[in-house]
């Protein structure tokens, strides 16, 4: 009689037995190749902020409570042209696009967890005050559709602050809910080549001697995809009375001015960027007009930046250096436990190189997305 033996069942063999050395180990047997970029950006980002705070320098200033401008001062500021973040709703609306795919609709909130935190530490004196804290929590809100996105961008520190003390912590919030603008923006896709923007601007500023401004200012902009890898921006500026160079120093925003940039894609992780400021301006353009900006993402994971640009005040150089984290929502991570999808950290630093001033300005944003 012949016996036949039934198959052996391999199903339940180690993953790691000889029979199984082809299929692919479990992800999470090790850690991720994500994890091991975000911790290395994290201890460079670390090292970089306490280097550059702890540099021996005639004045730091600190925008670090609630911004979006990291990421195009890093750039140098030739951003008009950058497409793909909040910040454009405060340099060119027509570049907000926050995606390409052909949304039905999307909704999303931006969480900012430092300026509560902050504002919670230093002013946590009644109710009034926790509950203040607890409602600028929320940085944005965007929602995308087919062919427009509308966001509107809150509590946005700006630059010039008179009354703002250097030298001091990396964290303070003493000015932000009496400094500050809001912005809503929307923009409208009329072809995939052409974008067409406005945005409205809020500002409530204080000048040196304590009184408040309260009033309403414009931006409008268009983008431009005239050949494949390259994006022309064009931004209009319209700031209200009496806060006609709110961002002029370091930005080069004046009012009343045609701003435009052109940022070439070499692949699909680098930007470079040229910006030009006032553009219809009668004058000779000389090189306080131009900005320079350049951009490098790994994996979709960690973004380096570099610019170039001279101040409007004094004509000092300027020279810009960035870095970002970015870790995208989807499979078992805290953040989906926690009912976030993504996350951002971005720090700009910006030294001014001046003859009787040396200025270094710290920018960081953390935005978590719902």
């Amino acid at each position: 009689m012949i016996a036949f033996r039934p198959p052996r069942d391999h199903s339940s063999r180690d993953a790691w037995g000889p029979r199984a050395r082809s299929q692919p180990r479990p992800a999470d047997a090790f850690p991720s190749l994500a994890m091991r970029y975000h911790l290395s950006a994290l201890i460079f980002l670390s090292a970089l902020i306490t280097a550059a705070s702890l540099h021996a320098a005639p004045c730091n200033r600190y925008r670090t409570v609630n911004t979006v401008s990291p990421r195009p001062l890093a750039m140098g500021g030739a951003f008009i042209s950058v497409r793909g973040h909040l910040g454009a709703l405060n340099w060119n609306p027509a570049a907000f696009i926050l995606s390409d795919e052909e949304l039905t609709h999307r909704l999303r909130i931006y969480i900012n967890p430092i300026i509560t935190t902050v504002l919670l530490y230093d002013e946590h004196r009644d109710v009034g005050d926790i509950l203040a804290a607890l409602g600028t929590a929320v940085k944005a809100i965007t929602y995308s559709h087919r062919w427009a996105e509308l966001g509107l961008l809150l509590w946005e520190e700006p630059l010039s602050d008179p009354l703002a003390s250097t030298n001091g912590r990396f964290f303070r919030s003493d000015r932000i809910l009496e400094h500050h603008w809001h912005t809503l923006g929307l923009r409208i896709r009329l072809a995939p080549t052409v974008s067409l923007g406005c945005s409205g601007n809020l500002y409530k500023i204080q000048d040196r001697d304590g009184y408040s401004t309260l009033a309403g200012g414009a931006n409008y902009g268009v983008l431009l995809r005239p050949v494949r890898r390259m994006e022309v921006g064009l931004a209009y500026f319209d700031f209200p009375a009496g806060l006609e160079d709110l961002r002029l120093d370091l930005e080069g925003l004046r009012d009343e001015s045609v701003n435009g940039s052109v940022s070439l894609h070499p692949d699909a992780s680098t930007i470079v960027a040229l910006g030009l400021r006032d553009a219809a301006e009668g004058d000779k353009i000389g090189w306080d007009k131009f900005r320079f900006g350049f951009e490098r993402t790994f994996r979709d994971m960690v973004a380096v930046r570099f610019g170039y640009f001279q101040s409007r005040r004094g004509q000092n150089d300027v020279f810009s250096f960035g870095l970002a984290i970015k870790h995208r929502g989807g499979g078992r991570t805290g953040l989906s436990f926690l009912g976030l999808k993504d996350l951002e950290a971005s720090y700009a630093l910006l030294l001014e190189e001046g003859q009787v001033v040396q200025e270094r300005w710290h920018l960081l944003s953390l935005l978590f997305t719902i």
